[in-house]
């Protein structure tokens, strides 16, 4: 059984958004963004409800399972496969050796269709880190066909528009409210994570931590 795996949050300069006007919660209410799996107490988040930065000392107190920690001692990034529009299956570990940054969203999401054009304009600056934009699709709710709609009428463009069909890429990071967005470095570590809507601003500062 894996142990809770907690999200290092970034900078109190992430922080600052509403907690009810830039989140939208999923289906059975809002836990951790990356809870227990155990019926062991699960120890403090740092991620917390939506808009609140809790203190990176916070994490003195996590133990986590070892192949869920990397050599320094940080928060390793959980695996997933993940799919093109054309099909072509992405796996997040054969991209570790470049930063990434993963957006949970979805087209009904108002709060995340908010920030898609921040992410769109960096992903258009930048080769140097990879922009894994996650839609959770469903079938229901969001389907590839959705997907396409809101690609071709908003005008937005991304290198990586990943669909996550069967839904792995949401229960390994055991997201139940999105927008989410989660920073791993080059080392694979995950250095921080935001739950909800991100400015430009925002995203600029978290994609610079990631080359500190």
């Amino acid at each position: 059984m894996k142990k809770a795996i907690v999200i290092l949050t970034l900078a109190a300069a992430l922080c600052g958004c509403d907690a009810t006007a830039d989140v939208h919660y999923l289906p059975g209410g809002l836990s951790d963004v990356l809870s227990s799996t155990t019926d062991e107490p699960s120890p403090p988040s740092l991620v917390g409800e939506a808009g609140h930065i809790y203190d990176d000392s916070a994490s003195d107190s996590v133990a986590n399972e070892p192949d869920e920690s990397d050599d320094s001692g940080g928060l390793r990034y959980r695996d997933f496969t993940v799919y093109r529009q054309s099909g072509e299956a992405v796996t997040l570990s054969d991209y570790i050796g470049t930063p990434i940054v993963i957006n949970f969203w979805a087209t009904w999401c108002p709060p995340c269709v908010v920030e898609m054009p921040h992410f769109s304009k960096l992903d258009g600056e930048t080769d140097d880190v990879l922009f894994f934009m996650v839609s959770l699709t469903d079938g229901v709710a969001e389907t590839p066909e959705k997907v396409e709609k809101y690609l071709n009428d908003s005008g937005l463009t991304f290198k990586n528009v990943l669909l996550d069909l069967d839904g792995q890429a949401k229960r390994e990071y055991e997201i139940t409210a999105i927008p989410t967005t989660v920073f791993i470095n080059d080392k694979g570590s995950i250095i921080g994570s935001h739950l909800g809507t991100l400015t430009e601003d925002q995203l600029r500062q978290g994609v610079a931590k990631l080359f500190e």
